[in-house]
């Protein structure tokens, strides 16, 4: 019994149990002769010895005791074996009892589970009384064994937790109901960079950003009132380093655990995920290209604004801003270039406002400005006269000079509940379309009846898309003569729209709108192959010293599409039109755009062997000597500069000086909108070449020309 107690108070390994126990087996044994007690650890298949005490006990340490399967079920049920009890096979099978004089084997069941032997073997015969005894001993070597895993288990849970915690990627606090920490994880200094320990005792609070105290003071009581786990809030608060993290936290209220005794704070780190949260937020209402509000963030800066003003003086303004041909720097400089484009323009946009007000980028070439608090229309007036300016000097793009030039629409509200942001935008894009239509690089206010307007543009966009399919196209030829002889030399081919209810569609009302839906290539490219199969008509009717020559406008979405060389050759093949007698009418600004791509389009038609003229020379502000840079024949010179020919010297200077250049340079110089005799007179007596204005004749339909083919000449020109 001695030993029983030993076995449970000095158990503290299973060797140190093992040892005890063989040493308390033999004390119990009278001396019977080869006598061996050993305690062997296992399983149901095999044991092997362990410890043991008595004769040759050294010797048998280490070795197997093979159990049978009827053995391990008897052992297995808690039941001992005995000499009596192992069959001969099983002796004679295992050297471990081949030798027995006499056998006491008994369970050691640690949980239930078979894990080892206490056993007795001797030469000679063992006490019948000893069995008990052995007996009640294996039972308390049993638990003492049962108690040293219990121990090693509970050991290992605790290191486990222990390494849990001082791991996790979360800190784990403990504060009582005063706030007070009164535990926290080791994890709080790889997380927050604190030492643990110095934590113990300080309010949580001083940890928190000054902004969330309150809140947070207000969730803790709400949370100390429930046992429940609460969902996980947000605050900020203080890194060792002095920084502000973002973290979040759920609460558990564990004051009547005597484990814990306090509220129980599961913080997690969400600094990066709210960074994360913040850039895409950021991206969603921000162009990504300029940094920029977006339409969306515009869209509700412009609510808030209007939602404010119906309770406080002032109104606000919108302003939106389209880069004038934007698309030729796109096609002619790449997409890059006209991305960096857009960023500078942005730019120079938002050098241009006040601190409160908003500029953003809707999409595309289109921009848009919030400004708040105007008392006058004239500030809105001012802001977009800035930006205008700040536009006007050259950008650096890629390398090369580009000017950009820009429409303005300002739309400002009435300061009366119900007005809609999307409505004052939309008021600001229609006056821009105004705007741009009067000339661009201006700006225009939006009036109620601008709106009508911009809705029968819209229809009108609709049938000019419809127009080509129904053959609703005419071309009217406006004469050129030869100033010296007045014969007609050429016409110019003119696109007129003749609409089935409108009639005939004024230029000025489709073209500018088929140039800005890109509708003019299509169109352009009618009018190109009708007029040379119409000339080419003429001529074998009209046989002459020189053919009769047709002018036909390239516009600058032609002259910037990839396939329009191939066009222009296509037209002249299928109508058998000489080459020479087609000449290709590009207007200076065109030119000016992207002088470069320009330069190599015109060289490739120039190929072709037809001419090239300028049309509208001088209003583009270039000079003649630029034009060594193009392979141009023939220059038109604008009718600003023809209207003051003949009201004396210093009026006629420009034009002048134009002709006389020209013919140094080898061009053929064209008066355009000559509207008197007068002016006739004064060009003839400048040399100028050729002329054409509305004196000489009006455009007219194609079955007219043909009447003054066969007269030869005009009767004004004579």
């Amino acid at each position: 019994m001695e030993a029983s107690s030993a076995l449970v108070a000095f158990g503290r390994t299973d060797q140190a149990v093992e040892e005890i126990a063989v040493n308390a087996v033999m004390a119990m044994l009278p001396r019977v002769p080869g006598v061996r007690a050993t305690t062997s650890r296992g399983d149901e298949r095999r044991m092997v010895i362990t410890a043991a005490a008595g004769d040759d006990a050294e010797a048998i340490v280490g070795h197997n005791i093979d159990l049978s399967p009827s053995s391990a079920a008897r052992l297995i049920r808690g039941e001992p074996i005995t000499a009596r009890d192992v069959p001969p096979e099983e002796r004679s099978a295992n050297t471990s009892a081949a030798k027995l004089g006499d056998l006491y084997s008994a369970p050691l069941l640690v949980h239930g589970k078979l894990t080892g032997l206490l056993m007795v073997t001797s030469d000679g015969r063992l006490p019948h009384a000893f069995e008990e005894s052995f007996h009640t001993l294996t039972s308390h070597v049993a638990l003492a064994l049962e108690a040293v895993a219990t121990a090693e288990e509970l050991r290992r849970s605790e290191e486990r937790f222990r390494s849990l915690v001082q791991n996790a990627s979360d800190i784990i606090t403990v504060v009582d109901l005063e706030g007070t920490i009164v535990y926290e994880s080791p994890s709080v200094h790889r997380i927050l960079g604190y030492d643990y320990e110095g934590l113990v005792g300080t309010p949580i609070l001083d940890m928190m950003h000054p902004d969330d105290k309150q809140a947070s003071i207000t969730f803790f009581l709400e949370a100390a009132k429930t046992g429940e786990v609460t969902a996980p809030v947000r605050w900020r608060v203080r890194h060792a380093d002095g920084s502000w993290r973002y973290v979040e936290t759920i609460y558990k209220n564990l004051a009547d655990d005597p484990n814990v005794g306090g509220m129980l704070l599961t913080t997690r780190d969400v600094t990066d995920r709210k960074d994360l949260e913040d850039q895409l937020a950021h991206r969603a209402f921000h162009d990504a290209l300029t940094g920029l509000p977006n339409r969306s963030l515009f869209t509700d800066r412009v609510s808030h604004a209007l939602a404010r003003r119906v309770r406080e003086p002032g109104r606000i303004a919108v302003l939106f801003l389209d880069v004038d041909d934007f698309k030729t720097v796109n096609d002619s400089l790449g997409h890059a270039a006209g991305d960096e484009l857009l960023v500078a323009v942005a730019k120079r946009i938002d050098e241009c406002l006040r601190g409160g007000d908003t500029a953003a980028r809707l999409g595309g070439d289109e921009f848009a400005i919030l400004l708040e608090d105007v008392i006058d229309p004239g500030e809105a007036a001012g802001v977009a006269d800035r930006v205008l300016e700040a536009l006007r000097p050259p950008f650096d793009v890629d390398g090369k000079r580009t000017f950009v030039y820009a429409s303005i629409g300002i739309a400002q509200s009435a300061g009366t509940p119900g007005e809609r942001a999307e409505e004052l935008l939309r008021n600001a894009d229609v006056a821009m379309y105004i705007a741009k239509r009067r000339g661009k690089g201006g700006h225009e206010f939006f009036e109620p009846d601008m709106h009508l307007a911009a809705l029968q543009r819209l229809e009108l966009k609709a049938e000019l898309e419809q127009a080509l399919e129904r053959d609703e196209f005419v071309i009217h030829y406006q004469p050129a003569v030869d100033l010296a002889s007045g014969k007609i030399t050429a016409v110019e081919a003119l696109v007129r729209w003749n609409h089935a209810t409108r009639g005939l569609v004024p230029p000025l009302d489709f073209i500018p709108l088929a140039e800005e839906t890109g509708l003019i290539v299509p169109i352009g490219g009618w009018v190109l192959r009708e007029a040379c199969r119409q000339a080419r008509e003429w001529q074998l009717a009209h046989r002459s010293d020189t053919p009769l020559s047709v002018g036909v406008n390239l516009s600058g979405r032609q002259l910037q599409d990839s396939s329009v060389v191939g066009e222009v050759k296509a037209a002249l093949e299928a109508s058998q039109l000489p080459p020479s007698s087609l000449i290709l009418e590009i207007t200076e600004t065109v030119l000016l755009q992207d002088a470069e791509a320009a330069a190599a389009t015109l060289s490739e038609l120039k190929k072709l062997g037809v001419q090239l003229a300028i049309d509208d020379f001088g209003t583009g502000y270039s000079s003649l000597g630029y034009l060594d840079r193009f392979p141009v024949d023939i220059v038109k010179i604008a009718k600003p500069f023809i209207d003051g020919v003949a009201h004396g010297p210093d009026e006629s200077a420009v034009a002048a000086a134009m002709i006389t250049l020209g013919g140094t340079l080898g061009l053929k110089t064209v008066a355009e909108g000559i509207e008197d005799a007068d002016q006739l007179a004064e060009l003839r007596a400048l040399a100028c070449d050729q002329g054409q204005g509305f004196y000489l004749a009006r455009p007219v339909a194609a079955g007219d020309v043909s009447a003054l083919l066969a007269a030869g000449e005009l009767p004004a020109s004579a």
